[in-house]
């Protein structure tokens, strides 16, 4: 029992890193739409190899293809806006705001669709508890903000540090999208593994068709292999985020959704810290003030309550 609840931490610390690691990756192939098409490339090797070992079936039936609403498929572009975001924002607000500010979004995402209905989602109002978590991840978010020290990063966010850090809630609310649709999906084809490698290889069909259309550098790669040889672990970030999806696919029925999640939030939160503090994946060093320490404990806060009401 202590490993099931120790693997969806260590594995959200492996979300965490992923950032990391793909912006590392992106400054090998200059370029962060190639970063993103190795990170699906990797991904969806792994995810398919999962689905041999486990003997999934790999027919799609014909009635999802024609019931099914349109957006059932739309899981694969918005993991490509998602991840070539997150690989853009990392370097700007490094890994702790990065990270908690995704999770705002997705939080305020995942109370949205529960409130409306949307994709076909059980409605389940809006209660006193998600609205005191709410203000408090937003309160703990500001506070965290407020507390954390003028560094060179701060310093090329610029006036626009704002609109970086909106565009990071913006990406947490498409990431709780995609989840909801590849949920959705995989409950019409019977599992959730599956739905996750169509998400994966239309990501990885569509962007490679664009850039083939706009003529991309393919160049760029040549310095790949070079990269590799540096650091191996620039190629590990598609890895991670297959490792994580295929783990919460597989611990959710054991662990149920709410512990699942909770210890996955607490792993990325807590490791996205140490990036930060100790520079990690060469990322630059932020040492964690007691205030900023102070601000992410009252977001994660707001994040359990909306979590477990």
């Amino acid at each position: 029992m202590l490993f099931l609840v120790l693997f969806p931490i260590i594995t959200g610390c492996g979300l965490a890193a992923q950032s990391a690691v793909n912006s590392r990756l992106r400054y090998y192939v200059e370029s962060p739409h190639f970063a993103t098409l190795l990170t699906f490339l990797t991904g969806g090797i792994f995810l398919i190899l999962a689905m041999v070992v486990t003997h999934d079936s790999f027919v799609i039936p014909s009635q999802v293809v024609s019931g099914e609403p349109w957006w059932v498929w739309s899981g694969g572009i918005l993991g490509l806006i998602g991840v070539t975001m997150l690989i853009l924002l990392f370097p700007i607000l490094g890994s702790v705001q990065t990270t908690i500010l995704t999770i705002g979004g997705q939080i305020l995402m995942g109370v949205l669709v529960d409130q409306l209905g949307w994709f076909n989602a059980a409605i389940k109002p809006l209660n006193t508890w998600k609205i005191v978590g709410i203000a408090l991840l937003i309160a703990g978010v500001v506070w965290s903000n407020l507390a954390q020290g003028q560094t060179t990063r701060t310093q090329a966010a610029g006036k626009h540090r704002f609109l970086w850090q909106l565009a990071a809630v913006l990406t947490g609310m498409v990431i709780a999208t995609q989840a909801t649709v590849n949920g959705y999906l995989g409950s019409v084809l019977g599992s959730s593994l599956y739905a996750v490698v169509i998400s994966f290889m239309l990501s990885l069909v569509i962007l490679t068709l664009i850039l083939l259309i706009v003529r991309a550098p393919w160049h760029n790669l040549r310095t790949l292999p070079q990269g590799v040889k540096e650091q191996p672990w620039i190629i590990a970030g598609g890895l991670l985020g297959a490792i994580y999806t295929f783990s919460v696919a597989w611990l959710i029925p054991l662990l149920g959704t709410a512990k699942v999640v909770i210890f996955g939030l607490f792993g990325q939160v807590a490791f996205s810290i140490v990036i930060d503090h100790f520079g990690l994946f060469e990322a630059e060093k932020q040492p964690v003030t007691t205030g900023k320490l102070c601000g992410l404990a009252v977001a994660f806060v707001g994040v359990l309550l909306v979590s477990l009401h």
